[in-house]
């Protein structure tokens, strides 16, 4: 009963103020200093009533209102509370910071704690020392009200107390790395009690509430929100619920259960946390994890709901906490006597404090991709090994997996590129056998399910979208039973926890039903989830079966030795089966398929009719006309099951409308040939009207069952399968519709139809009896999503899929896993994804019937087929064999990079985990048309084969499979006509290199001969783009070429190493795709027959060969295709000269010779000296030397090397072959650069020292090779190797044609590729003679580049590079693009390095460009990027003097670095973006063995960073690292830094990977460790300047903690191997290191607002109190940083020119312009030139000139 009733209300203006309500207190402090204090306990109730306004008001520190020494009991507790009659629209009633101590049963109500400029940086509520404390309905803001303001330590800071109770309130607002909740301060209290309050705001460091040491209570149904740390319970803290609680906006962690603490509670010393129940909260926008455990005990984590958490790195966290002791010697021996885990004195080693007892069940967590976890789901400590310093009650080893569970939970958390698998982080629990082990934490959870998406009606309170409700039923979500903790069990007793764990209602308070529960923070009464059998069917509902029941849980195989169909089974209810059927005896084996493929419907043969209209109203349905069926599904179950056959045809017919709505297992109907059941549209029905729709079925165990018209659609229900027919024998389909598609925006079935052997959607563990007999005529079949099939046929034997329409899926038509024996005849194919029809292709073995268990696919011809809009190939064989592909015509396929690939299937490996590959042999590739346009050509070749495997010692391969396994044995290729002429290049690869030189009719030259392949000025159209009709003129133009058809040989005997029934050997194609006769005479390619098409007559072989007798080459090969009245021309060879030969065709293979005269070439004098340096020269013999013939010139005597060989080549021409005769070693070393110097040049060429010029052409054709004009070299190495070595007597000029000049991979004579870079050495150009490689001046713009694609270029000098494209392809993935090493005066001028290659997922180079130990090197408005993960687009290792100019670096991991004691660089106008790492950095860490005297100590010297433009970079955008004498100036960047900070200044680092030159660098006074064993040092910084630079990013993609990165001091004293003889720090190192002496920052401008924070931290925390330039005092004076109001804008988003309104905003805010102070003085310990001290930049990054009084920051005036 309450006794007193007190008064306060701050705006009471009268004299007298006794606290009542007509003379209340003006303050807090006035009606607390009236109540009785301890160790008088409370005898009545006190209310303190506050009225709106400011009852205690903060001022400067330490002042806040204390709370003291005030016992309140059960039955006389103190209420303060806002006044109850205050209008909700009013002020709050305000106490600004409270400390509260001492206390027991206070009940705080309405009240707003609130945190102002000038309050304590300490916690706006304390609580200590108190028993009994509520908080509710409270409001606890750390952040405070003021602009800028950082907020408190801690919100609400909670230790050594007991019974704290939170309810209903918001929390929020710690400081970054704070906590929001670190129990307002509560320590040493017991009964803390939150509820329904609002705790926010804490400062860097600080908690919103953080609980240490407090026993007994909760936080319930508030909101705690905006600080570094939101909430975590430690130092003991026990029996607390923390339940239905918004979390959200925090830095380090959301709800953290653990983490060490401060002094803690007896006997609560052994773990951080005992028996918290963390239950429905709502957790969202963290960075770290949501969720955490450090060194609990007892810890239920259940239905939470966790959304946007652990981008930093995890979701959640389970792991062990530190503690050390921090109480002083005396208290932590007294806590370690009493069995505390604590280290008994300070300082020691900190222990790690175990965690057990962990449950983590049905919590739900959702991150989008832009924002999901970084590494993985979980993290967890790994077991660790206590030492003598480890109490002895303490387990051995300390782990955190002992009785962690982790069940019913649901992750959405991909990682944003799929290409990359989500880790799954329980390490801790790695084969222990324990619940928390991977295998059984996959099985017991859903982690990342295909195609789940789940979706939140409202962002702050996630509740769960219906359609994610709906989402989560067909997973099936099923959730954990929360399973009481086993009993209580702590070293020191400390009272038994709450051990049951069950969350009997949500946050919103709804009881929760287990049996439609979901996870996460919510219950829907309403919810119904969709029904599933969790575990298969008994087995013995499957006697006489093989193994049980398949994997699926749907059939079970006949054993061996019984015959019939499967069992099959079907889920009623939850896991609740009724088997179908499974039946013995069998039906007769299907005939083998034959031409032409039509079957009539038996209707004569059903004499049953039943009627089924989804329209009928009636009440009365028995299946008659007048009285249908109004469903499919009540007209099967009227028909007789498995083992019953039926004895009497039954027809069903389907009037218009849908007759199945959903899906249906079609199971256990057995029609025979005489008593087949058809599924029919009603014949009556008018074709205007709807389909006659099953929606979708899944048949099995069925027979003789016709399908006519009727259409399968999954029109209500999404479905993996529209159709799938498996273990059935016999199965037409004519007519129908089967569509995977079917409203806008739904992603297709995984197949639109499937037919196969086994019930299971893939993969099946047992064998099954044959699908056998599917007919597909006239049918349309089409829809897939991404990796699916329209049409997939798995295991079956017989049938065939004829004029039918299989189109807009992935893969169109697959026939794989042993299908054997089909005709796939006049079908059109189009609008494919991977490839159109494939047969054969990837199965597991055990999917597989016996006997096809070898090969993929048997016994298939497909013809007739118009094939066309594929991106991948038109026609595939996988594996197969005695394959027919005759009479196809393709259009627009293969305009994808594609290539066969090794296949698992067919003989079954024979090692565990082994994949083999299958063999291909016997196919025929016979008559087919293949015409692409030229922009729609393959990407690489014609056809794409798999090379040969040699399986000698290979593991898996069984005895039986051939060696080597093949492609070519017994592979045709005739009467094909390819129009498919390359996008880029002058030819198109043929693409059979495995049959090159093997003498088998698929060699090279024989498809050639045999073959129409890009024949010239051959044109092929049609009729139309869709039936691909061949126009009349296409048909002209082959019968000119002439086009001659290749006949249908048969098969050679079936001879499989399994018995297999032989297939169909003959392969005549009698009729076309329209069924007419064809007739071979007058035959063309492709899929049409014209009756009336007339060939002219050709002469079908070439003429006599004697008339061409000095011809080398003989009458071309087009000679033998000639029509009546051509001349054939024989050119005279290469040898020769004169009049070429030249006959006509007069009639049908009859020739008349023409006339002709051809002489022998020769090389009438011997070859010039000059080809031969260093030699004795060419013998005086070699006079009139035959064309093709050598000559030779022996190494003279002080050479070294192999002798020099010419060929000569035309008359009086010759050319060097082989030789590289080199005299004594002589050393050029040119002179040393002069210092770069702005405005940085455009670099003249100096064409008039290069007298002498070589051309390239990758276009010519000619035999003759010269390298002039007029007989240009083939390739840019050919070029290279004419230049010799040594030094250049005059200058040269390469000029290159457009083409690709060198490949990465070389191609030789016959198609042999070369694998490797071109290795340019040893040429020296001087000044006067330099060596220019440039593309062609006189190519234009629009021809394609003039490419040079992978170089390593040693030890040149004086080489131009000008508009020459360098790029890297698949072939030579990784490595380097360009790599420069050793060289001098290098220029790469308006140049492309392109290191992604062209490639699908090509992952990059290592380094686009790659320079080491590089004397001047010259980079102009050049293109470079691409890398690969980690890589570098430019990359240099001690480089000195040079400069990168006006250049676009992009799309790397690193974009740029020159490091390695690089030196006297200006890097100045570039544009550098996208990149991950980092953007644009000097020095970098380096291995001392790479370094070149003198520039041994440093990463970097002289170096000016300037008018670049930089952009889109995740790490910092600019960055000086362990560099010396550095200007960073008039830079702009944007949105860089969102991984921490937007630049950076640091220490390099430098390890040793060789003694010997680490050694002699350390003794030349260098810095960096002497030995390889040794570790790595650091290397410091000195005079760098950071000035007048533009940082923008915007609100959301500001960086995560600070402008800046600046390392701290180091002190070397600390390193016990200092100076010591091989230690890693040298003597001549300053002590201590820094990167701040001499560093000035001015005139910048940032704009980069933290994202969550109202401040940046500035990141200077190394230039704090040294009085130094970078102090944070006189930075924050010399730039704009975060000016309140400013903000800058860009005319576009690339170039980052300011808008008008932008450079008005800055002079509006004072912007002062740094001047450019030049260094003072160049002094290195190991002396090194002098570079350039002067640091004016004179213009800016277009060109204009810059004026220091009036210029603005960035890099354009």
């Amino acid at each position: 009963m309450m006794c007193m009733t007190l008064w306060v209300d701050p705006s009471y203006s009268g004299t007298v103020a006794i606290g009542n309500a007509s003379h209340p207190f003006k303050t807090m402090a006035a009606a607390w200093a009236a109540l009785p204090k301890a160790p008088a306990k409370l005898t009545a109730g006190v209310t303190i009533n506050l009225k709106p306004g400011i009852a205690f008001q903060t001022s400067a520190w330490p002042i806040s209102l204390s709370l003291a020494a005030v016992w309140g009991t059960a039955d006389a507790p103190v209420i303060i509370q806002r006044d109850p009659a205050a209008a909700a629209d009013s002020a709050g009633s305000f106490i600004d910071v409270a400390d509260i101590s001492n206390c027991s049963y206070l009940f705080f109500k309405g009240i707003n704690f609130q945190a102002r400029p000038g309050s304590p940086a300490g916690n706006v509520v304390r609580i200590s020392s108190s028993d009994y404390i509520y908080l509710l309905n409270v409001t606890i803001a750390g952040a405070g009200n003021g602009t800028g303001y950082g907020g408190t330590a801690q919100t609400v800071k909670v230790s050594n107390a007991r019974g704290i109770y939170v309810e209903d309130s918001d929390i929020g607002g710690a400081s970054a790395g704070g906590w929001a909740l670190q129990a307002s301060a509560v320590s040493n209290a017991r009964g803390i009690y939150v509820e329904d309050s609002d705790i926010g705001g804490a400062s860097a460091g600080g908690w919103a509430l953080q609980y240490s040491a407090v026993q007994y209570g909760h936080i319930c149904r508030s909101r705690v929100h905006h600080s570094d740390w939101c909430l975590g319970l430690s130092g003991g803290s026990a029996y607390f619920v923390v339940d239905s609680n918004i979390v959200h906006n925090c830095g380090q962690a959301g709800l953290v259960s653990g983490l060490g603490g401060g002094q803690m509670n007896s006997p609560w010393l052994q773990y951080d946390a005992y028996s918290i129940k963390v239950t429905n909260n709502v957790i969202r926008d963290v960075w770290g994890a949501g969720l955490s455990v450090f060194g609990g005990y007892s810890i239920l984590l259940a239905h939470n709901t966790l959304h946007k958490v652990g981008s930093r790195s995890h979701t959640v966290e389970i792991k062990t906490s530190s503690r050390g002791c921090g109480w002083g010697n005396a208290t932590c021996a007294a806590v370690n006597a009493m069995g505390g885990w604590v280290p008994p004195v300070s300082p020691s080693a900190a222990l790690a404090v175990p965690s057990r007892d962990v449950m983590f069940v049905n919590n739900l967590i959702v991150n989008p991709n832009n924002a999901s976890a970084m590494w993985a789901h979980f993290s967890t400590s790994s077991p660790i090994a206590t030492t003598a310093a480890y109490p002895v009650s303490m387990p051995n080893p300390i782990s955190v997996s002992q009785g962690l569970v982790i069940k019913g939970n649901l992750f959405v958390n991909w990682k944003p590129d799929p290409k990359y698998a989500m880790g799954l982080g329980l390490d801790a629990c790695a084969k222990t056998g324990l619940q928390c082990n991977t295998p059984t934490v996959l099985a017991e959870n859903h982690f990342n399910v295909p195609g789940l998406a789940i979706t939140f009606s409202d962002p702050d309170s996630l509740t769960l979208t219906e359609d994610s409700k709906a989402a989560l039923g067909l997973v099936p979500y099923k959730p954990a039973a929360e399973a009481a903790f086993a009993a209580w069990d702590t070293p020191l007793a400390t009272p038994q926890g709450q051990l049951a764990n069950a969350v009997p209602v949500d946050r919103l308070g709804t009881a929760r039903v287990a049996s439609n529960d979901l996870p996460g923070a919510y219950y829907d009464a309403a919810y119904t989830p969709t029904k599933f059998c969790f575990s298969p069917p008994a087995a013995s509902l499957a006697p006489n079966s093989t193994n049980g029941w398949s994997a699926s849980c749907t059939n079970a195989p006949c054993a061996a030795g019984a015959t019939g169909f499967a069992y099959t089974a079907r889920c009623d209810d939850t896991d609740t089966w009724t088997v179908l059927n499974g039946s013995c005896g069998g039906l007769q084996l299907p005939p083998l398929p034959s031409y032409p493929c039509r079957t009539e419907v038996p209707t004569a043969l059903a004499s049953k009719t039943l009627w089924v209209d989804p329209a009928y109203t009636g009440t009365v349905a028995v299946g008659n006309a007048t009285h249908p069926f109004k469903t499919f599904a009540a007209a099967w179950a009227t028909l007789p099951k498995a083992p019953q056959w039926l004895t009497a045809g039954v027809t069903i017919n389907l009037k218009p409308g849908i007759a199945l709505a959903g899906s249906m297992t079609l199971s256990g109907v057995q029609g025979t040939p005489l008593a087949p059941l058809i599924i029919q549209r009603d014949p009556a029905a008018d074709s205007s009207q709807p389909p006659s729709v099953l929606e979708v079925i899944f048949m099995t165990n069925c027979s003789y069952v016709y399908f006519n018209g009727v259409t399968f659609q999954p029109k209500t229900t999404a479905a993996a399968n529209a159709v799938r027919i498996a273990n059935s024998d016999s199965i037409y389909l004519l007519g129908v519709t089967v569509a995977g598609i079917y409203n806008t925006g739904y992603p297709g079935t995984a197949q639109a139809l499937k037919v196969h052997n086994s019930g299971g959607i893939y993969i099946e563990d047992s064998k099954v009896h044959n699908s056998r007999g599917i007919y597909i005529e006239d049918s349309e079949v089409y829809g897939s999503s991404a990796g699916g099939f329209a049409l997939n046929i798995i295991a079956v034997q017989y049938g065939h899929v004829a004029r039918s329409k299989v189109h807009h899926a992935d893969w169109c038509f697959g026939l794989s896993g042993g299908t054997a024996y089909f005709i796939v005849d006049g079908n059109t194919v189009h609008t494919c994804g991977q490839a159109a029809l494939v047969s054969g292709g990837a199965t597991d073995p055990f999917q597989m019937n016996s006997p096809w268990q070898q090969y993929s696919a048997y016994g298939i011809k497909v013809t007739n087929n118009v094939i066309r809009d594929v991106w991948g190939a038109g026609l595939s064989v996988f594996g197969g064999y005695s394959i027919l592909l005759a009479h196809n015509t393709l259009h627009r396929c293969l305009n994808s990079s594609y290539s066969s690939k090794d296949v698992p299937g067919g003989w079954l490996p024979s090692a565990p985990g082994a994949s083999i590959s299958i063999p291909s042999r016997d196919v025929q590739v016979l008559n087919n048309i293949i015409v692409n346009p030229k922009n729609e050509s393959a990407k690489w070749a014609h056809f794409a084969t798999s090379a040969s495997v040699n399986t000698t010692g290979l593991a898996g391969y069984p005895p039986s499979i051939p060696n080597p396994v093949t492609m070519y044995q017994g592979l045709v290729v005739k009467g094909n006509v390819f129009v498919n002429w390359h996008s880029v290049y002058p030819y198109m690869n043929l693409g059979l290199d495995p049959c090159y030189n093997t003498g088998l009719p698929c060699d090279k030259p024989t498809v050639l001969a045999d073959n129409l392949i890009n024949v010239p000025g051959l044109s092929l159209t049609f009729t139309d783009p869709e039936s691909l009709v061949l126009s009349n003129d296409s048909k002209a133009a082959l019968g000119l070429v002439p086009y001659k058809p290749a006949a249908e040989a048969a098969f050679a005997a079936w001879d499989t190493p399994l018995a297999t029934p032989p297939g169909q050997l003959a392969n005549a194609v009698l009729f076309d795709k329209n069924g007419v006769a064809r007739s071979p005479a007058i035959d063309l390619p492709g899929a049409y027959f014209d009756p009336d098409y007339k060939p002219p007559k050709i002469c079908s072989i070439p003429p006599d060969a004697a008339w061409a007798a000095n011809s080398t080459a003989g009458w071309p090969k087009e000679c033998g295709r000639a029509v009546v009245g051509a001349v054939c021309t024989a050119p005279c060879g290469s040898r020769a000269t004169g009049s070429d030969y030249t006959a006509r065709c007069e009639d049908s293979d009859t020739w008349t010779f023409l006339g002709g005269s051809c002489a022998t070439k020769t090389c009438a004098a011997p070859p010039s000296a000059y080809l031969a340096p260093n030699s004795i020269g060419f013998d005086a013999n070699c006079v009139n030397t035959l064309v093709g013939s050598s000559c030779a010139a022996p190494c003279s005597a002080n050479a070294t090397g192999s002798t020099w060989v010419a060929r000569c080549d035309d008359t009086n021409t010759w050319s060097i072959v082989n030789g590289s005769c080199e005299g004594p070693q002589r050393q050029w070393n040119p002179a040393t650069p002069p210092l770069p110097s702005y405005p940085c040049p455009r670099t003249q060429v100096p064409y008039n020292l290069a007298p002498r010029t070589i051309w390239v052409d990758p276009a010519y054709t000619g035999a003759v090779a010269v390298g002039n004009a007029s007989h240009p070299f083939k390739t840019f190495a050919a070029a290279w190797f004419s230049l010799g070595k040594g030094l250049l007597k005059a200058g040269v000029v390469v000029n290159t044609k457009p083409g690709v000049a060198l490949s990465g991979w070389l191609w030789m004579d016959g198609g042999v590729a070369l694998s490797g870079r071109l290795w340019m050495d040893g040429v020296w150009g001087t000044e006067d003679a330099p060596l220019i490689i440039q593309r062609d001046p006189a190519a234009d713009a629009s021809a394609p580049p003039s490419i040079i694609e992978i170089v390593d270029i040693f030890n040149c000098t004086y080489m131009y590079f000008k508009g020459i494209t360098f790029q890297q392809r698949l072939e030579t993935a990784g490595g380097n693009v360009v790599h420069l090493a050793s060289c001098s005066y290098v220029y790469l001028l308006n140049v492309t390095i392109a290191g992604y290659g062209t490639g699908t997922g090509y992952p990059g180079s290592n380094q686009a460009l790659k320079i080491n130990q590089v004397k001047g090197l010259y980079v102009e408005d050049s293109d470079i990027f691409g890398s690969c993960p980690n890589g570098v687009g430019l990359d240099g290792v001690a480089v000195q003097y040079g400069h990168v100019c006006r250049s676009n670096i992009h799309h790397a991991d690193w974009c740029m670095y020159i490091k390695g004691g690089s030196a006297y660089f200006i890097i100045d106008s570039n544009t550098v973006h996208h990149c991950q790492q980092a953007g644009l950095r000097v020095g970098q860490g380096t291995g001392f063995e790479f370094m070149t005297p003198p520039f041994l100590e440093y990463e970097a010297y002289g170096m000016k960073m300037t008018n670049n433009v930089i952009y889109n970079v995740w790490g910092a955008g600019l960055g000086a690292i362990g560099s010396y004498s550095v200007l960073i100036a008039h830079n702009t960047l944007y949105k860089v830094g969102s991984r921490s900070h937007t630049v950076e200044f640091n220490y390099g680092t430098r390890g040793c990977g060789s003694n010997a030159v680490c050694t002699r660098n350390w003794n030349l006074g260098g810095w960096g460790p002497a030995l390889a064993t040794s570790p790595a040092i650091s290397i410091p910084s000195k005079d760098v300047q950071f000035l007048n630079n533009i940082i923008v990013n915007p609100k959301n993609e500001s960086s995560m903690w600070s402008h800046f990165s600046v390392g701290a001091a180091l002190d070397l004293t600390k390193f016990s191997n200092l100076n010591a003889t091989g230690s890693s720090y040298p003597p001549s190192m300053p002590n201590p290191l820094s990167v701040t002496q001499g560093f000035v920052i001015k005139g910048n401008v940032f704009v980069n607002p933290h994202r969550s924070y109202p401040s940046m931290s500035l990141g200077l925390a190394a230039c704090e109190k040294t009085g130094l330039p970078c102090d944070p005092t006189t930075v924050l004076v010399d730039n704009l940083i975060n000016v309140p109001g400013l903000n800058l804008t860009f005319t576009d988003p690339e170039s980052l020119v300011l808008t008008d309104d932008s450079k008005a905003a800055l002079r509006a805010a004072n912007y002062k312009h740094a001047a450019e102070v030049p260094f003072a003085s160049w002094t290195t310990g190991v002396e090194t030139p002098p570079g350039v001290l002067d640091n004016t930049l004179p213009i800016d990054r277009d060109g204009s000139s810059r004026d220091g009084g009036s210029d603005l920051p960035g890099a354009r005036v």
